[in-house]
């Protein structure tokens, strides 16, 4: 160098890596004749390098925040958003200078609560690593892709779908808009032209298509894949100019428990840059999605140089608003929509039940949900076989289980991302009789994180009969990405199995919505059905008792009731015995307290059991039998009638008031369940503890027993139904005299 050329640009820089072990420079030598064929290869010792300890200080700044962008980006809370990394890192390129070391490693790890938005899955695609649409990162011995030859020189051929951003890279090596200058003589105003490229989501390695059999397996078996060790969520960044292209590998890991994103980028090329501006793509598909609260937010790096050098890097905040517009945040609200019903509410008819639950932005994250069917809105349980356990908690349920489908929104802004899933009618779950598994194959793009299976218990409302299903709580992060799922809609849609009740009054689809942040909302949705006035009405009651009676053993009662497919279902019954047939006051005194029967019917004596019942249903496959109660209340009012009713895990709980006045008992059970009963019989049998006793013979004159049966739909039936009674003695006729004719004398 000679005096006066300090300021010109150096042509050479040494490697900025100092280490023991040998490094090679290499020559190749080709022909003109048969280019691609080289007829030399040479190599030497690359001289030992020192001084590492003494280069430009390494000090690197990095920036991260929502991008100033109003179409793109936005500062306002749970909304997608552009967002835009700017690493600098000063360089000289004077021959007096030494260099600055060159970036080595970078693990930039974004604020909590910035996290992968699952809206951007929608038409998202995975670049390969090879291929013909592949980042093709291939050293020279590439695959041969129609006229061209892939290698690492050559441009990648990414989808565009995979598209996340676009990326500048500044270089003091290259040719700038400065007339071919160096960057150090660019004038005021003049600015270097940087390698310009895009930044790529890559094909996983686990759960779409590429990668290591064992993860893809477990992908395979619906167990979602390791998103926290960066097999999940990849990036390039491919960058180009002036002959030059650039190519730069990535991994995201994703903490399972928070969503929140580490990005590394190992091993980068020892390749001199000022700066590097990575701008990702916004709007309602943007890859990433702000906070879910207000606030300061701060991004840390480690980044680390050729020489050793190895440092944490904040970075200035940015801040996180309600409106976008610096507004002051409030408690985050939680007014979910929530709507339900059949399609079709034809009384008694079968009809899809469909239910739609949804939540706003910055609002609470939706969590659960028990959902109340009105009285007589029930399910053809017999027709569906159960699906066992473990295959219900496994996700692994047969097709012969479908009951119906769901479509769940993910994700923030005005284009969530939806994904499918299927409902199918279990056993017994968490002490109810029947339970839903819920299974949602989340693939989103070209990420399969595995089975998403939630579980719902079905409980049955003893008195009335009415579902009440109850979910677990619904999932708030998959493999590292938080769901902020916006809407859930159910459809129950497997053809005979929902029916409607057969009264049309004006009732309510009930629930309660509860939130991740611990809100929750009640809600309703009306409901009712038409067409109950068209239904028919004609169930068959009998009785019948007999003859053998005693002041020990009292008399026996028999009633049956039965009902054909297709009718009106049964509201209440009032029937009067005959006098013959009156209570007995020392077994009413022996009733159960309620307060024994509320706790536990099991525990009532053994004289308040004074029958047994049985009713079949088509709504199930067993029939329901139980012990017959009086259960007194207290008080002057006399005990009631209790049925309980159990089978296949249901019990049903029906009450008749009693009432005696002169010696005739009355009784009425006046809110029967809304369900179809093909047979039902209530036996009262003789014992010291009867519930009837007799006054005189039971065969001497017709017993009758005024009845009314009114049907759900308003329909009564009012008749005088003659008890049959058995063991009565055969009445003897007596025999008539044969007259014969006299014959006339002549």
């Amino acid at each position: 160098m000679v005096e006066g050329e300090s300021s010109e640009a150096a042509f050479l820089t040494n490697p900025t890596r100092c280490t023991p072990e040998r490094q090679m420079a290499k020559a190749t030598v080709e022909s003109w004749e048969n280019p691609g064929h080289p007829v030399s290869k040479e190599e030497t010792v690359y001289p030992e390098l020192t001084g590492c300890n003494v280069l430009q200080a390494f000090k690197p700044s990095l920036g991260f925040a929502p991008s100033a962008t109003p179409e793109e980006g936005t500062t306002q809370a749970d909304e997608p958003s552009s967002y835009t990394v700017n690493l600098e890192l000063p360089q000289t390129s004077l021959f007096s200078e030494l260099a600055t070391p060159e970036l080595e490693n970078a693990a930039v790890t974004l604020p909590e609560g910035v996290s992968i938005s699952p809206s951007a899955a929608d038409g998202l695609r995975g670049c390969p690593s090879n291929g013909p649409e592949g980042i093709n990162l291939l050293g020279p011995e590439s695959e041969e892709v129609g006229p061209d030859r892939l290698t690492r020189e050559a441009k990648g051929r990414c989808p565009d779908a995979s598209t996340l951003g676009t990326v500048d890279v500044f270089t003091p090596v290259l040719p700038t808009r400065c007339g071919g200058k160096g960057q150090a003589e660019c004038k005021t105003g003049e600015s270097p032209a940087p390698l310009q490229g895009h930044v790529y989501v890559a094909l996983p390695e686990c759960g779409g298509g590429g990668g290591e059999p064992e993860c893809n397996a477990a992908y395979a078996e619906g167990k979602g894949g390791p998103s926290g060790n960066g097999k999940l969520f990849g990036l390039y960044i491919e960058v180009q100019g002036s002959g030059v292209i650039v190519k730069l590998p990535g991994t995201v890991s994703a903490n399972p428990a928070t969503g929140q994103l580490t990005a590394t980028f190992k091993e980068n090329p020892q390749f001199p840059f000022s700066a590097l501006q990575l701008h990702l793509k916004g709007g309602p598909r943007a890859p990433l999605a702000n906070p879910q609260t207000c606030g300061s937010f701060m991004t840390t790096s480690v980044l680390s140089s050729w020489a050793g050098q190895d440092d944490p890097v904040p970075s200035p905040p940015f801040h996180v608003d309600w409106d976008g517009k610096g507004g002051a945040c409030p408690a985050s609200p939680f007014a979910p929509s929530f709507t339900a019903g059949t399609i079709t509410p034809s009384a008694g008819g079968f009809s899809p039940f469909t239910m739609t639950l949804s939540r706003h932005d910055r609002e609470q994250d939706l969590s659960g949900i028990t959902l109340n069917t009105p009285p007589g809105m029930l399910g053809m349980l017999s027709q569906v076989p159960l699906c066992p356990e473990p295959q219900a908690g496994n996700g692994t349920c047969g097709e012969a289980s479908l009951i119906g489908h769901t479509e769940v929104a993910a994700g923030p802004g005005p284009h969530p991302f939806w994904v499918g899933g299927k409902v199918y009618l279990t056993g017994p779950y968490k002490g109810a009789p029947f339970g839903l598994s819920i299974v949602t194959h989340a693939q989103a793009g070209p990420f399969n994180l595995g089975n998403v299976i939630v579980r719902a218990a079905i409980h049955v409302n003893p008195s009335s009969g009415a579902l009440s299903v109850v979910s677990d709580p619904l999932p708030q992060i998959v493999d590292g990405v938080p769901l902020r799922i916006q809407t859930v809609h159910v459809t129950v849609d497997r053809p005979g199995f929902i029916f409607n009740p057969t009264n049309c009054s004006q009732m309510q689809v009930t629930g309660t919505i509860t939130a991740a942040q611990g809100a929750s909302a009640n809600v309703a949705n009306p409901f009712a059905v038409g067409g109950c006035k068209g239904l028919p009405f004609k169930p068959k009651f009998s009785a019948r008792t007999s003859a053998k009676t005693s002041r020990l053993n009292g008399a026996s009662l028999d009633v049956a009731v039965a009902s054909a497919a297709g009718q009106a279902n049964i509201a209440s019954v009032h029937v009067e015995l005959p006098g013959k047939l009156p209570s007995r006051l020392t077994t009413l005194r022996k009733a159960c307290p309620e307060a024994t029967f509320n706790a536990n019917p099991g525990s009532c004596p053994s004289a308040s059991v004074v029958g047994s019942a049985t009713a079949q249903t088509p709504v199930l496959n067993d029939l329901l039998t139980g012990p017959a109660y009086i259960v007194s209340h207290g008080g002057e009012a006399f005990p009631d009638l209790v049925v309980m009713l159990q089978g296949q895990g249901v019990t049903i709980e029906l009450t008749g008031a009693t009432h005696i006045s002169h010696g005739v008992t009355s009784s009425t059970f006046s809110s029967l369940p809304d369900a179809p009963i093909s047979h039902f019989n209530l036996v009262l049998p003789k014992g010291p503890d009867s519930i009837l006793g007799a006054v005189g013979s039971l065969c001497k004159k017709p017993l009758k027993m005024p009845t009314t049966i009114t049907g759900q739909n308003g329909a009564q039936i009012k008749q005088s139904t003659r008890i049959a009674v058995s063991g009565c003695p055969k009445k003897h006729h007596k025999k008539q005299p044969v007259r014969r004719a006299r014959r006339k004398k002549h």
